[in-house]
């Protein structure tokens, strides 16, 4: 048992610097938290230019109808004529019209929103038949506790890493430099 585990272990338990090799060193933290500084800045920046963008509009729209507030006043809202030979206008109509057809969209939309949305979470097959089952014997492995590093662990070459019946320890599993068949990526 004890040479599976030196098998398992490898170099980094014979040179221990191989195993500091593979530490994160303070150069890359620093770039790390230099690259989160300027995301946090670069997001903080567009969140208030949407907002200066939005007082801008409604800057251009109040300017924009300062003529028909002084020659109709704050009754334009609320009247509900609208005469161009004798120049009497009022914005009531199209108002009530817009806020009818958003409370009409609302209405229809929000039903049918929740109707998908159930569809997809309770309704609809969401993965193939057979899987279900299969994370649910798996579930209950792991409560039974059973490693998902027990042996035998192949690596993508088909090369034996740990024998059927072992279980590396922690300090090897968390050495591991290779990866296992259907992972896709470069251990390192």
């Amino acid at each position: 048992m004890s040479a599976v585990v030196n098998q398992l272990q490898g170099p980094a338990q014979a040179d221990p610097a191989a195993l500091m090799s593979r530490t994160i060193s303070d150069a890359s933290l620093r770039k790390q938290y230099r690259l989160d500084q300027l995301f946090r800045h670069a997001t903080r920046f567009f969140a208030f230019l949407v907002l200066a963008l939005l007082a801008g509009i409604l800057i251009s729209l109040l300017v924009g109808s300062l003529s028909s507030i002084r020659t109709f006043g704050f009754g334009f809202f609320a009247s509900a004529e609208w005469n161009p030979v004798t120049e009497q206008f009022g914005a009531l109509v199209p108002i009530v019209g817009t806020l009818t057809t958003s409370a009409i969209a609302l209405l229809i939309g929000i039903p049918v929103s929740f109707g998908i949305a159930l569809f997809l979470t309770e309704l609809s097959p969401s993965a193939a038949p057979g899987t279900a089952e299969r994370i649910a014997a798996a579930e209950a492995s792991l409560r039974a506790g059973h490693s998902p590093f027990d042996g035998p662990l192949t690596d993508r070459e088909g090369k034996l890493r740990v024998p059927a019946g072992v279980t590396p320890s922690q300090a090897a599993i968390e050495r591991m430099d290779w990866w296992v068949p259907g992972v896709v990526g470069d251990a390192q």
